[in-house]
């Protein structure tokens, strides 16, 4: 993704415009990896598209699990969570 660099979010027109999604730019596996943060309790790993490799008789032929690396608590991403959940449900991403 493109962020703006900490020089560049003194600006208050730049840190304006990331506040609402403009000024930097993410693709849909960058914002899949950010969100899965609050899904799996604080901690981030790389999506995936595959499980697992099973052959024709049913042996896992290959798996792979990516590397966790713990951002923040998981008080923190329950709490993030909620907030996400209650705009949806009572917020202006109802419909």
């Amino acid at each position: 993704g493109l962020f703006p660099n900490v020089v560049e979010l003194q600006s208050p027109i730049i840190k304006a415009t990331c506040s609402y999604g403009y000024g930097f730019s993410l693709n849909f596996i960058q914002i899949l990896k950010a969100y899965n943060l609050f899904n799996n309790s604080g901690f981030i790993k790389d999506p995936s598209l595959v499980y697992a490799i099973i052959d024709k008789n049913g042996k896992v032929v290959k798996s792979e699990e990516s590397e966790k690396t713990d951002i923040y608590s998981q008080s923190t991403a329950k709490k993030m969570l909620k907030i996400l959940r209650k705009t949806v449900l009572k917020g202006t991403a109802r419909r």
